[in-house]
């Protein structure tokens, strides 16, 4: 099996406030940048603080319950084998994999999705309306699974597909713990079909894998930024090391986005009628997908204006 190529060139981010048009070329071009040091090694130091501080009083109230809440999707995800009593994880923070809608319900977190590089070059890709379309901070512990191979943008199913995603190390990310693996300039043909063999949305994923030969990894140091179209191939491996690997993950959209569903999906509201320009790959035969397309309005509106009705 052949390795994937790694992408080790990086734009010093330190002082970054927009990016030169070589850059927004190169992005257009191939769906992905790199950014070295976009966020200091303080910030760093106070995001990795603030997701131990909530799953911390998470546990608080749900050691007195012994319940993961109504949705026990919103904010604190603990990994289904933990939840399971399937595993049992090193401590509290080895047993959480993701933090979700994060800016929405946490002030903190609120404040990082207006951070002024993500901010300023959302703005310069998208337009001077943007929403924070969904907020994760992510926690792959040592021995846990691969995310698939999968697109963003086969989620939300927006239109246009002006969304992207900016990928935050906050620990040394590489090969050995569960880097990214993107395939460069898969952006530039839609949303390609998508499956889930188990009716399970953890493993709703590309129904055909990448070349192997096209496949990138994406080391990252904490604070470096992966900023990458919502339509770009990506998967993150298993964490086959013994080191803990977090990041944040924002999702950004053109405000002037409307998400929409197969027409076969009657119980959803949509934004019929719409067409999207170029190949859609929305298989609607057999109707396999549309039961994935979970959405919900964007989080916040983080620049401009908000047009409201079937907009994010």
């Amino acid at each position: 099996m052949s390795s994937p190529t790694t992408k080790r060139q990086k734009n010093a981010a330190s002082d970054l406030t927009s990016l030169t048009d070589d850059l927004v070329r190169e992005y257009q071009q191939n769906g992905f940048l790199v950014f070295r040091n976009f966020f200091s090694s303080d910030e760093v130091e106070a995001i990795k603080n603030e997701m131990s501080r909530v799953i911390d009083e998470w546990y608080v109230e749900f050691d007195k319950t012994g319940e993961e809440g109504a949705d026990w999707e919103e904010v604190v995800n603990r990994d289904p084998l933990v939840r399971q009593g399937k595993l049992k994880p090193l401590d509290r923070l080895h047993s959480v994999r993701r933090l979700f809608r994060i800016s929405v319900n946490l002030h903190f977190f609120k404040q990082i999705a207006s951070h002024p590089k993500m901010l300023a070059i959302s703005k310069q890709l998208l337009g001077d309306d943007v929403k924070l379309l969904q907020s994760m901070a992510l926690l792959k512990p040592p021995g846990t699974a691969e995310k698939k191979w999968h697109q963003d943008n086969a989620y939300f199913r927006l239109i246009p597909n002006h969304l992207l995603a900016f990928w935050i190390a906050l620990d040394e990310a590489d090969v050995e713990n569960g880097c990214m693996h993107i395939v460069p300039k898969s952006h530039n043909h839609g949303v390609d079909d998508h499956s889930s063999p188990d009716d399970d949305h953890v493993v709703y994923s590309l129904t055909n894998l990448p070349e192997k030969d096209k496949i990138v990894s994406v080391p990252l140091s904490p604070g470096d930024a992966l900023l990458f179209h919502g339509e770009l191939q990506h998967y993150t491996p298993s964490n086959n090391s013994i080191r803990m690997r977090r990041a944040i993950q924002m999702h950004y959209a053109s405000g002037q986005c409307k998400p929409t569903v197969c027409p076969k999906d009657g119980e959803e509201k949509g934004s019929e009628g719409l067409q999207q320009e170029g190949p859609t790959h929305f298989d609607c035969a057999p109707c396999i997908e549309p039961k994935f397309w979970y959405y919900r309005k964007a989080e916040l509106l983080v620049s401009g204006h908000d047009y409201g009705g079937e907009h994010i």
